[in-house]
């Protein structure tokens, strides 16, 4: 069940990656991808091997869950999948404490991600395309800033010990995954630091920090994937450890094409959960970082710097839930009351609450969540947010215009593509190839869009009548166009 496919890996040089998810402001660092080496890679089957977290930094766990696949487009992911998956985490690994803080449901044909006018990205739809590209989900510098975040909403005892930042991904289809499957390298195969490329990765609304691969040492790395996973089944990898002691710590991976797949395989359907995991009773020296004395409160019992910090991140969670259909449908249902008795004002109350845990507000106490919830409001930004939730269009409809967006989008970037295409060489698919390789994309790629391209803005090769193929061209637009186009 081993097979072979092309991977891109990161150049060496000397220079940090800046990748733009989103508009550059004028104070932006500009751009820079560097240059990129595709790589004939082996992609090894994991079954036939021994893999567990703290060696290789992933492992596969039977875990049966109760959700059916179109639970997991609903938001029982959030009310019954948290909870089973807090408990496999901590099972699994002695964790005393696990903050699920975010999920992400994956479907190509699904999709509602779209391009905004400005040529944003939006990673925050309830789903999202494949993620083909070798990468970190994060970095130490990003998990320890999370740790610190997400810590002030658990026990006293979380604040020491150790520390684990981890994904747990699901195929959530009835039919086992046989095209698009995950690949996950083996950290012992890593030569460190040498392989790890820094990359600034900047979106609407977040900055991250996370680490790209160099071709220097790639003869040496071992990928791996399980074949053909059910829905009972769990790969699990780490994204940070802050015990230094482990060989596994930080897990690279990245969808990848088999080759060997059926033509008719069914879509890869997943979900991924991302979680803090707290050993309150780690052995050893304390490896989570220290904590900076906390601010004292006012004469009014209100922590002014806190309650700021949690007036920015209200203001960034009335964006999030407003762009993303699920979460807004939750909303619209759970709060509509305090929307209509007390306006924008009461919904940003609710919110600082903070009854999950991650806003920082958590244990703050009563007039510092006012204060946060003034000062979002008094700011502007999360008081229209808010009231776009409840009095712009429904989250039915929010759904349905994005998966307009992203295949008007998808049609203007295969006009264009075929437009360029037909410029260069009306007869000949050589340079037909060569022309949109100069956009960045790889070779099997750049004869899909090639393709799509004919059948959006001219006619096929053949002559005969061909339906576009929104799907491929939608895939590739956002896979492997876009992140070129914003020097990814």
């Amino acid at each position: 069940m081993t097979f072979t496919t092309q991977l891109s890996h990161y150049e060496p040089d000397t220079r940090r990656r800046v990748t733009y998810l989103r508009a550059r402001a004028d104070d932006d660092p500009p751009a820079y991808a560097g240059s990129t080496q595709t790589l004939e890679t082996v992609i090894h089957d994991a079954r036939a091997s021994s893999h567990t977290l703290d060696e290789s930094a992933f492992a596969l766990v039977p875990f049966p869950t109760a959700l059916n696949n179109e639970d997991f487009y609903s938001e029982r992911v959030v009310s019954d999948y948290y909870a089973e998956m807090q408990d496999l985490l901590k099972k699994h690994t002695g964790a005393t404490h696990a903050k699920i803080f975010h999920h992400q449901v994956r479907c190509a044909e699904k999709s509602d991600a779209s391009v905004a006018k400005d040529g944003s990205f939006d990673t925050s739809t309830s789903v999202q395309g494949y993620a083909h590209g070798i990468h970190t989900d994060s970095s130490g510098p990003h998990a320890e800033t999370l740790w610190r975040h997400f810590v002030q909403g658990e026990p006293a005892e979380c604040r020491s010990g150790r520390f684990v930042y981890i994904n747990a991904w699901r195929n959530i289809s009835s039919s086992p995954i046989e095209q698009d499957h995950l690949a996950v390298l083996d950290e012992r195969s890593l030569v460190k630091p040498d392989d790890y490329v820094h990359v600034d990765l900047k979106g609407v609304g977040y900055d991250v920090l996370q680490y790209g691969l160099s071709s220097r040492n790639a003869g040496r790395h071992r990928w791996f994937y399980f074949p053909k996973m059910v829905r009972d089944e769990v790969l699990l990898f780490k994204q940070y450890d802050s015990d230094c002691s482990k060989s596994g710590r930080c897990c690279f991976h990245t969808a990848v094409r088999d080759p060997t797949a059926r033509a008719d395989a069914p879509p890869r359907e997943s979900i991924e959960v991302r979680a803090i995991l707290f050993f309150a009773n780690h052995e050893g020296p304390n490896t989570c970082p220290v904590l900076p004395a906390e601010e004292g409160a006012t004469d009014d019992g209100c922590d002014e710097a806190r309650a700021r910090e949690g007036a920015t991140k209200l203001a960034g969670a009335c964006t999030f839930v407003k762009s993303n259909a699920m979460y807004r449908a939750m909303v619209q249902k759970h709060m509509k009351a305090d929307y209509e008795t007390g306006g924008a004002l009461a919904v940003i109350r609710k919110f600082a609450d903070d009854e999950q845990g991650t806003l920082g507000l958590k244990s703050a106490s009563a007039e510092t969540k006012e204060r946060a919830a003034e000062l979002a409001f008094g700011a502007g930004l999360a008081t229209r947010d808010v009231d776009e939730i409840f009095c712009g269009p429904s989250a039915a409809v929010l759904f349905l215009q994005s998966l307009q967006q992203s295949r008007l989008a998808a049609a203007m970037a295969g006009c264009a593509i075929g437009a360029l295409v037909a410029g260069r060489a009306a007869h000949s698919n050589t340079r037909h190839i060569y022309a949109v390789r100069l956009l960045g994309i790889s070779g099997e790629y750049a004869v899909m869009v090639m393709r799509i391209g004919y059948q959006i803005a001219l006619s096929p090769p053949d002559g005969a009548e061909a339906r576009p193929d929104w799907s491929a061209l939608s895939d590739v637009w956002r896979e492997h166009v876009l992140p070129h186009a914003v020097a990814r």
